[in-house]
This record gives structure tokens, sequence and C-alpha cells, in this order.
């Protein structure tokens, strides 16, 4: 009687352990594809934090051998990955997080950008995203650009994109208290470009060209990355998920490495500008409102 109510003991912790493994690896392979579909729809790259958590197989757990049956468990099955084109990859920067997971302000992106703060998705108006932006309320970042009073300086200064009730806002400020706001990123980058453009009494910079969103730092790839990652985005109705390498090898193409840089990019900026300034001109207030 002992023996038998030991043996039963025995079976009912073998099959315990059994079906705590099933779990676990129910788990992983549950998380595993869910991660495969969110980086299906927002772009194929994959968020390393979250990505190394899904690497961590479940422990295979050691279960006693039945003397009578023999058990055999089989590994997680591999996923292979789907297979993508053979296009030009731009590498994200690694950003730090908290133990918690949230992220750590400010995020340095290089040694003229700085994202601040990444904001809130508006969630319940279609007009704070497009089809290829989201437009995060409270987003704040800080550029180092020419001065527009001598571009050959540097000059510091903050983007934000504010709620504008009905539609986003979007403003430039510099340090030396000027301000720039326009209904689109581009808007008032380009009262930016014509104030230097005005002060130098040439067209140095192309204002007519659409680099708002390089400015701000909207289009960067980890800073398009994370604002994906924010709550919120599965509900913006109109923004289409697009693959992020085939995005940038477009726009890699496109790049005219003389023109557009000089608009956002300040070492750029002083390889085009001329050796005499006209110091003469002053900065109206027509230039301070959008």
């Amino acid at each position: 009687m002992l023996q038998e109510n030991a043996a039963l003991c025995d079976q009912i912790t073998f099959l315990q352990d059994k079906i705590l493994y099933i779990k676990e690896e129910n788990n992983f392979l549950s998380r595993k594809l869910k991660h495969i579909e969110f980086t299906k729809n927002a772009g194929g790259n994959e968020c390393s934090s979250y990505d190394n958590n899904l690497r961590k197989l479940p422990a295979k757990r050691k279960i006693p051998v039945q003397s009578t049956q023999e058990t055999v468990l089989k590994s997680p099955v591999k996923l292979k990955k789907p297979a993508t084109k053979n296009v030009k990859k731009k590498q994200m920067l690694t950003v730090s997080e908290e133990a918690c997971g949230q992220l750590i302000f400010p995020i340095t992106l290089s040694d003229h950008l700085t994202i601040q703060c990444l904001g809130e998705v508006v969630t319940d108006r279609s007009t704070f995203h497009t089809d290829d932006m989201i437009y995060p309320v409270g987003y704040i970042s800080t550029k180092i650009y020419g001065s527009v009073h001598n571009p050959k300086l540097k000059c510091l200064y903050t983007c934000k994109i504010i709620d504008g009730c009905l539609f986003p806002r979007f403003e430039i400020s510099s340090e030396d208290g000027l301000v720039f706001m326009g209904s689109t990123p581009d808007e008032c980058h380009q009262k930016l470009l014509s104030l230097i453009n005005e002060n130098y009494s040439a067209k140095v910079v192309n204002d007519a060209i659409n680099c708002g969103s390089d400015f701000f730092g909207l289009s960067n790839t980890t800073v398009h990355y994370l604002i994906l990652s924010l709550p919120g985005v599965s509900k913006c109705v109109k923004y289409s998920f697009k693959k992020f390498n085939e995005k940038i090898a477009v726009k890699d193409d496109v790049l005219i490495k003389d023109d557009i840089e000089a608009c956002v990019n300040y070492s750029a900026l002083l390889k085009v500008l001329p050796e005499s300034f006209n110091r003469e001109h002053y900065v109206t207030d027509a230039w301070l409102s959008g």
C-alpha cells in the first residue's frame, strides 16, 4: 500500500512539472508570435530590450522519468524569420532604459540632436498624424544649428509640438529669443532658413526644401521607432506602418548632400556660407508668428 501511494505521488509530481513546462513553452511561443506580427506591421526593426527578453527560452525542467513510461519533451519550435529583401539598412542607436523599462531622458542621438521628451500620441483627432508621420503632443527636441544673427556661430534651438486644439502647432525657438511657428514642421523650419538667407542677402540655403521633420528629429529612425512604441499608436487610423529599411533606402537615394544637409546640419551649413556677412539686417516681428 505504501509503495502504491509513493508511486502515485511520483506520478503526480511528474505530471505537474510537465504541465508547468508546457505552459511556459506556450507563453513563450505566444509572445514570439505577437512580436513577429508587430515587427511585420511596424517596420521589421526590433526593439532591443523587448527582443532580448523574447530570446530567453523557458528553462527546461528536469522531469523524473518513470520506469513504466518514458516521456520525451520536445524543445520549442524554432520560428523562421521572414525573408527580407536585400536593401540598405540604417542602424538604430541603443537607447538607455531604467530597470522598469522606462526610457531615460534626455536621449542624445548625435552631437547636434537631443530628444528631451517623446510626448503623448493624440488618438481622438486624426489631424495629429499622417500616413507616414505621427506628431505626439509634448514632443521636445533640441538642435544645434547656425544663429540667424550670424549663421557662423552655433545656436541651440528647441523644437516643440504643441496642442493647437484642432491641429498640432510646431514651434522652433532659439536661445537668443527668436520663435518660429507653423502648422507643419516644414513651415516653421522654412521661416528659419528664409531669415538666414535674408541676413546674407543671398540664398545660401535652399529654404524651399521640405526637411522640417529632419530638423525636429521626427524622421530619425530611432525617434520614429520610439514614437511607434508609445501607447495609442494603433488608433492612428491614417498612419501606414511601413518597413523602416525600405523607407530609409529610398530616402538615401534621394538625398543631395550639399543641399539638404546644409538645411539641417550645422557643419554642412558652414561649408556653404559665403565669406562676407551683411550685419545691417535686423530681425522683424513678422517672423515670430505663424
